[in-house]
C-alpha cells in the first residue's frame, strides 16, 4: 500500500510557491514530523485551508455516483469498480492510502481537481511531491502584459 498526504494550499501561498515545491515539500515533510512545534503550526495553518472529509465526500457524492462511500470516524472507504482507497483526515488535510497512483487517478484524484482549490500532494515514503492542481497565470487573467506593440 502506498500512503500520500494531500494538502490544500491557500491561493496566494501556490501562486507564490508554484515553482518552489521543493520548499514546501520540506515544509511539510518537517511539519508531519515534528507537528507540536508551535512555530510550525501557526505557519501551517497560515498557508494551508482544512481539508475536511465531510468536503471530499460532499465532492465526491456529486461528481461521480459510481462510487461507493463508507464513512467511519476519520476516514471514508471508496470503493470504485475492483479498486479500494482509504481517506484519513488529519489536522487541516488528508492521507490517502492505495495499493497504486493508477488507483487513487481512477476515481479520486480528477474529482479533487474540480475543485478551484490549490492541492499539494507527498508520498510519505519517499521523496515525490507536486501540484495536483494547475495555477493560473493570475497576471493573463488580470489583463498585464509584460510586452506590448501598440
Amino acid at each position: 500500500m502506498y500512503t500520500y498526504s494531500i494538502f490544500c494550499v491557500k491561493a496566494e501561498i501556490a501562486d507564490h510557491y508554484y515553482y518552489k515545491t521543493g520548499i514546501l515539500y520540506r515544509f511539510f515533510k518537517e511539519f508531519q514530523e515534528n507537528p507540536n512545534y508551535n512555530y510550525l503550526k501557526l505557519q501551517y495553518r497560515y498557508i494551508t485551508e482544512p481539508l475536511t472529509l465531510e468536503m471530499i465526500s460532499s465532492q465526491l457524492h456529486r461528481s461521480d455516483k459510481r462510487i461507493e462511500q463508507e464513512i467511519r470516524g476519520k476516514s471514508i472507504k471508496l470503493y470504485y469498480e475492483d479498486k479500494t482507497l482509504v481517506i484519513y483526515e488529519d489536522e487541516r488535510h488528508v492521507k490517502l492510502s492505495c495499493a497504486s497512483l493508477e488507483y487513487a487517478e481512477a476515481c479520486f484524484l480528477p474529482i479533487l481537481r474540480q475543485l478551484p482549490l490549490y492541492f499539494f500532494i507527498t508520498r510519505n515514503s519517499m521523496n515525490d511531491y507536486g501540484w495536483l492542481s494547475f495555477i493560473k497565470n493570475h497576471k493573463m487573467k488580470n489583463n498585464q502584459i509584460l510586452y506590448s506593440f501598440h
